[in-house]
């Protein structure tokens, strides 16, 4: 059996938040969603995550600037989501994201599933 990962989703939209934590929770892993870039930087420390969702734009702080935040010695696999498939490859890495997927998601369960391999 493979191992339970601890999700968090960082997306400004409830809908996608709460979908992404009920298909993680679905397949056994421990999901958590939060709605704003200032949310996760206050949670992720404590939730530690294996693997976070990060929705590229949002009001405040921006996906990319919420990874620039996030202190280096806390690792997590990092996908970037966003419908706006205008994404600087080298800005993204730099931010610390393993990768990038676009909205509107064919498949959520799959889209865990894909994420998951990111861990293996």
């Amino acid at each position: 059996m493979k191992k339970a990962l601890k999700i968090l989703i960082v997306d400004d939209e409830p809908l996608i938040g709460r979908s992404l934590q009920m298909a993680g929770e679905s397949l056994g892993h421990q999901a958590k969603a939060v709605f704003s870039a200032e949310e996760a930087l206050a949670i992720w420390p404590l939730f530690r995550p294996d693997l976070v969702f990060v929705d590229i734009l949002m009001p405040g702080m921006s996906g990319l600037e919420l990874l620039k935040k996030i202190p280096k010695d806390i690792s997590a696999k990092t996908i970037l989501i966003s419908a706006h498939d205008k994404l600087n490859e080298e800005e993204m890495k730099k931010a610390g994201a393993d990768c990038f997927i676009k909205k509107p998601f064919d498949d959520i369960f799959k889209l865990i599933q894909q994420a998951e391999r990111l861990i293996e």
